[in-house]
């Protein structure tokens, strides 16, 4: 909660930032951001509420996963009368976690929706682009920048040849041997390579 409490202090910080603003944008924005603030402040916190339902939801989604992959299991390995028994008890439970599924699924919905205003009012009213969507995180978006950093890390490095010769004669070393021993010939002919 700290995060999310701190991500949005850092959004609002996005929100009412005047540099390298022209006097025309300055007026402009000054006219639009209280407007903008309240807006901003009500989708926050309906956002809020949301991610918190998702919070309390999400334990009870992955017990109804786990579940679900313990019935598809025992389901392989019963005779057919048993199957059925398997079948209905699944149903049951299915049943009886379905509130919890679709506020998990609702609430995920909602909080991306407002994910998306949220940063949409950011970047609209940053008329002089200082901001990127990457830099502005809300609510679980580290754990998103966290994995398009690694992203970014693997295009680099895949971009880089000489990383990748290195890496490929590391874990083929074997091919250098043969080419040293003249085992790729077939025969063993070494007489072409020495000239």
């Amino acid at each position: 909660m700290k995060q999310t409490v701190y991500q949005a202090f850092n959004g609002y910080r996005q929100l009412v930032h005047f540099k390298r603003f022209r006097r025309f944008e300055m007026v402009l924005k000054g006219l639009l951001l209280p407007f903008v603030l309240i807006v901003f402040t009500a989708v926050f916190i309906v956002t809020w509420m949301v991610f918190f339902i998702e919070q309390i939801t999400a334990p009870f989604f992955k017990m109804f996963i786990r579940f679900h992959l313990k019935m598809m299991v025992l389901r392989n390995r019963v005779s057919s009368w048993r199957r059925r028994m398997v079948n209905v008890l699944t149903i049951l439970v299915s049943l009886l976690f379905a509130p919890v599924v679709i506020f998990y699924y609702l609430s995920v919905l909602l909080k991306v929706l407002g994910k998306a205003l949220l940063r949409s009012m950011i970047l609209k009213m940053d008329f002089s682009a200082m901001f990127s969507a990457s830099e502005i995180m809300l609510f679980d978006d580290r754990i998103t920048a966290d994995s398009a950093s690694f992203e970014t890390l693997f295009k680099d490095m895949d971009q880089n040849e000489a990383l990748g010769e290195m890496l490929a004669q590391f874990f083929n070393p074997e091919d250098d041997d043969e080419e040293r021993l003249g085992l790729d010939d077939p025969t063993g002919d070494t007489s072409d390579k020495e000239r």
